[in-house]
């Protein structure tokens, strides 16, 4: 893992670029190889592995992506492609709900840890989680060789970075699932002849003797009628 030596205009170019790009993007898996090819230009990350938590339980996790996956499949449609283990360091780690630093990866790895094949041949790891409800649902693994160093001062700044491109990346997986949900909705009723009527701004409507609104009505001394105040909301 190394970080770029570029004068600070093209680091400024590279993610301007980077962030325009993104910008246009509604599909997960598109955002994140975008994501990806621009910002490796600035820091370069040969070996990793991601796992998540979701729809699985304590202590199980699934590996969604991998430097030695030889197939990439998407994780959000071919979930059921990816593997999914049971314990062992990876587990104990995304299960911590924090970042981890492990400068001796060897001496933690145990022989016969389900998650052998991913971190064997590697000297250190830096783990930064993704927090969804304060809860590490998605952890990236950093890996490093033997040779490469691990630079303390620039974990934090790799956290807050994977932290936000991770809350981005699950906004827009909901976002998609709202809409994909509403167009449901609409085609089944649809198909079941209901009115699919767009709601016009019409103005004020008369209201009905006795009908309730969103205000309390007051009479106020020497008032001839009941003035109306707005009702606080519950936030």
């Amino acid at each position: 893992m190394k970080l770029s030596t570029y004068p600070w205009e093209y680091e400024l170019e590279v993610v301007d670029r980077t962030m325009k790009a993104i910008s246009g993007i509604s599909d997960p898996e598109e955002l994140v190889d975008v994501y990806w090819s621009n910002i490796g230009d600035l820091l370069t990350i040969q070996d990793y592995m991601s796992v998540s938590r979701r729809q699985v339980e304590r202590p199980f996790y699934v590996v969604t992506r991998s430097s030695r996956f030889t197939e990439h499949p998407n994780p959000w449609t071919q979930r059921e492609r990816l593997p999914v283990f049971s314990g062992g360091l990876v587990s104990e780690l995304v299960y911590a709900n924090k970042p981890a630093i492990i400068e001796d990866l060897p001496a933690r790895l145990r022989d016969d840890d389900p998650a052998h094949f991913y971190l064997d041949g590697f000297r250190a790891l830096i783990g930064l989680p993704q927090y969804d409800g304060g809860e590490a649902l998605n952890m990236t693994f950093l890996l490093l060789p033997k040779g490469d160093e691990v630079e303390r001062d620039m974990v934090p700044m790799l956290h807050w970075q994977a932290g936000l491109f991770g809350r981005g990346t699950t906004n827009l997986v909901l976002r998609n699932q709202l809409t994909a949900a509403s167009r449901d909705l609409l085609h089944r009723r649809h198909e079941a002849g209901g009115e699919l009527a767009v709601p016009r701004d019409n103005g004020p409507r008369r209201r009905r003797r006795g009908e309730r609104t969103g205000f309390a009505t007051h009479r106020l001394p020497g008032d001839s009628a009941p003035r109306r105040f707005g009702r606080a909301s519950a936030a």
